[in-house]
């Protein structure tokens, strides 16, 4: 039989493919939109199971039984779509408040099946693995996992075709460099993922990371105007909030204005307590009251 595949087996892997890359519509750079009842990947080729012409939706036969809708396999060209329709997956936003509620584990366990649901098509325009494998990044950073966090955007850097994810690829593994020091090099890569890309994603965690670069190189004010580009810009950018409060709030700090600084971190501990970041609100209030009894440590 050599490398051949039995039928049989083929069948199986054929419906696994199909069931894990569920999609509405392909819709292809030639504008011609494509309704399909699922897509699977083979090689650089998407194929889309389609209710072939014809047929109409199943319906009762005069004898009571439902007659089956026939459908048949067509392939597209990844290079020829524009975008598939797949629906976003709800598992993406309960992630998001799991980590903002302090519960990354939990919020790693809603990723892993979007991550093995669009592995297959994880290339194709419009899936939704880069944005599921950016969360992962996130919670795993919450946690404090930092080696295993570099680790995956480094995978993600190497592996990804869509230039929005490589962008953020960038920006996590400049992260990864800023953590040992080498701000300068990491703030040239968040200025160029900020001029380059466009999805709203990778620009509010560019914001937010070179905001914490400037706070390392005590650019307060720098500092500031990056980190809320995100609550302005890209407010449904939740997961990043506990970071940009304590960093606005920093930065507060340094600029000497205790009551913004104040207000930032007040807001930090009540809506995100169970986060890293919240854990800190007290720490850095003890600092404001130290700093406002002695005005002359503040620099």
């Amino acid at each position: 039989m050599g490398c051949r595949m039995k039928p049989l087996l083929r069948l199986m892997l054929g419906f696994v493919l199909v069931a894990s890359a569920a999609a509405q519509n392909i819709i292809l750079k030639d504008g011609k939109v494509i309704a399909t009842k699922g897509v699977r990947r083979t090689g650089d080729i998407i194929m889309a199971t389609i209710e072939l012409s014809g047929t109409t939706a199943a319906q009762p036969s005069p004898a009571g039984q439902v007659q089956a809708i026939r459908t048949g396999e067509f392939g597209y060209p990844i290079a020829q779509i524009y975008k598939i329709d797949f629906p976003e997956p709800a598992q993406l936003n309960a992630a998001a408040a799991l980590v903002n509620s302090g519960k990354a584990i939990d919020a790693i366990k809603q990723i892993e099946p979007v991550l093995a649901y669009y592995d297959a098509v994880r290339d194709a325009p419009g899936s939704w693995w880069s944005d599921a494998l950016i969360l992962k990044i996130q919670a795993l950073l919450s946690l404090g996992n930092y080696d295993a966090a570099d680790r995956l955007a480094s995978q993600m850097e190497r592996i990804a075709t869509d230039p929005e994810a490589i962008d953020a690829a960038r920006v996590y593994v400049a992260a990864g460099l800023a953590r040992k020091g080498d701000h300068a090099k990491a703030l040239q890569v968040y200025d160029a993922v900020l001029n380059e890309a466009t999805r709203p994603q990778t620009l509010a965690v560019s914001a937010a990371n070179k905001g914490v670069s400037h706070l390392a190189r005590r650019e307060w004010e720098a500092a500031l105007l990056s980190v809320l580009e995100v609550p302005v810009f890209y407010p449904r950018q939740e997961a990043l909030m506990p970071s940009v409060l304590l960093s606005s709030a920093r930065a507060y700090i340094g600029l000497e204005d205790y009551n913004r600084a104040k207000s930032a971190l007040g807001e930090l501990g009540s809506k995100f307590p169970s986060t890293p970041e919240g854990a800190q609100a007290k720490s850095e209030l003890d600092r404001i009251a130290k700093l406002e009894k002695t005005p002359q440590s503040a620099k």
